[in-house]
């Protein structure tokens, strides 16, 4: 009489508790079972905050995506990503230039109290604003790192640090900010999303056209040109290394 077939091992599903394969499934063990239940954050209302920040990480990926696209953001696929009732003052801000040298210059945002100028409809141009800063920039990449969650009954509040930076012909240019994003929830707007931005501690890196200088130095000192080694095979480093051995 032949064995029958040994059934296959479930697979994982996210959020799912599996048991190890071999192994018997505790989670359905009647004692155990409201521990398995707290292990699922959506089930457990202590932690609305893991929840929040599951959904507001995916949301601001979206609007990663939609800034390192080529070309300017699509003005009605970003306008879904927030509530109807968006309203908030620009990403990029009225700037002043804090540093300058022949290699970059460094710009902050100014005291000024920036106006209510983005809506749901406008949303787009508040991005594009913030990549338009290197129209020559190719690899735009855009992050997100939320530091901060706090919920309430319908409402919530993210705190996040904003980098987003792209190679120029002169060098990379970058741009960061603190982004605290406030989200609203309702039963016919699931999942939450944002109603207002505030941004703070703007500041933007540019390198400067002027870093062509030392080629156009080397073109009038032609005795001069560049070499590439390793690493490993510098010179530099060599004599370092000597140096600190006594030989040298």
């Amino acid at each position: 009489m032949a064995a029958e077939p040994t059934k296959p091992e479930p697979r994982a599903g996210a959020g799912d508790l599996r048991r190890v394969p071999g192994l018997e499934d505790f989670s359905k063990n009647a004692p155990l079972a409201p521990l398995f239940e707290k292990s699922d954050p959506k089930k457990d209302p202590q932690w609305s905050s893991e929840v929040l920040s599951e959904i507001a990480v995916q949301q601001l990926k979206a609007l990663a995506l939609a800034m390192e696209k080529a070309g300017a953001p699509d003005a009605e696929a970003v306008s879904e990503l927030v509530g109807k009732d968006y309203v908030s003052g620009p990403f990029r801000p009225s700037v002043g230039e804090v540093h300058r040298d022949s290699a970059l210059v460094v710009r902050r945002a100014s005291a000024e109290v920036a106006p209510a100028a983005l809506t749901s409809a406008t949303f787009a141009d508040g991005l594009a604003a913030l990549t338009s800063i290197y129209p020559d920039g190719t690899e735009v990449h855009t992050k997100f790192k939320i530091t901060r969650v706090a919920t309430r009954e319908n409402t919530a509040e993210t705190v996040s640090y904003v980098q987003s930076g792209a190679q120029t012909p002169w060098g990379i240019a970058q741009q960061s900010a603190t982004w605290t994003c406030h989200w609203k929830a309702t039963a016919k707007v699931r999942p939450p999303l944002p109603t207002k931005i505030e941004v703070a501690g703007y500041e933007e890196v540019l390198p400067l056209k002027s870093l062509e200088a030392p080629s156009s130095w080397l073109a009038r000192h032609p005795r001069f040109h560049l070499h590439f080694t390793l690493t490993s095979a510098s010179w530099l480093k060599r004599s370092k290394t000597a140096g600190k051995r006594g030989s040298i």
